[in-house]
């Protein structure tokens, strides 16, 4: 049934399986140890499908759940192969709770903040101008009120400067003028 393809909605069998493994907690004691085995044996199966396409099926221990509220135009915020693979294929939004009992992790804003270091030390600042404003805006909403992170994120090179170069938060002697003679 994993070799199947979706259906014209995206859905179909592949992506919707992991519904039965819900199941009355108040069974005979047999069919609660056979559920506890199934799961952990499921766990060490490759047995779901990542955001890259490319990738065969992987163990739910090596995959995250995305939310959709990290993510930008239907994919994710940080495009690079490496990330794609360890998220999980968005088909399985609606049976992301099941898949949590399988091993499958939400993505922090912690996580997020390491995939968007790792990319800009991959793509580059040229990557970062690239990006449309309503990307920016996305991102800059994400981490903008996240003080745990404000020391790292400070170290990272998101500072536009008009020259087309790309600052640190954290360099010293940074201004910032009006943009008008009005100083």
């Amino acid at each position: 049934f994993i070799s199947m393809p979706p259906d014209e909605s995206g859905k179909g069998l592949c992506y919707t399986w992991p519904e039965y493994i819900l199941r009355d907690t108040d069974s005979s004691e047999f069919w609660n140890c056979l559920h506890k085995g199934i799961l952990d044996d499921l766990r060490e199966e490759r047995i779901l499908r990542s955001q890259d396409e490319d990738t065969g099926f992987l163990k739910p221990p090596a995959l995250r759940y995305v939310p959709t509220g990290f993510r930008f135009d239907g994919g994710t915020l940080f495009d690079l192969a490496s990330i794609r693979r360890s998220h999980l294929a968005f088909n399985y939004d609606l049976v992301k709770d099941q898949l949590e009992q399988l091993g499958v992790q939400r993505l922090s804003i912690r996580d997020l903040y390491e995939e968007f270091r790792e990319w800009i030390e991959i793509v580059g600042v040229a990557e970062i101008q690239a990006q449309s404003t309503a990307w920016h805006r996305k991102v800059a909403s994400l981490f903008s009120d996240r003080m745990q992170l404000r020391k790292e994120l400070r170290a990272l090179p998101i500072i536009p400067l008009r020259d087309g170069s790309w600052a640190k938060a954290k360099t010293k002697h940074l201004y910032f003028d009006s943009g008008n003679e009005d100083e």
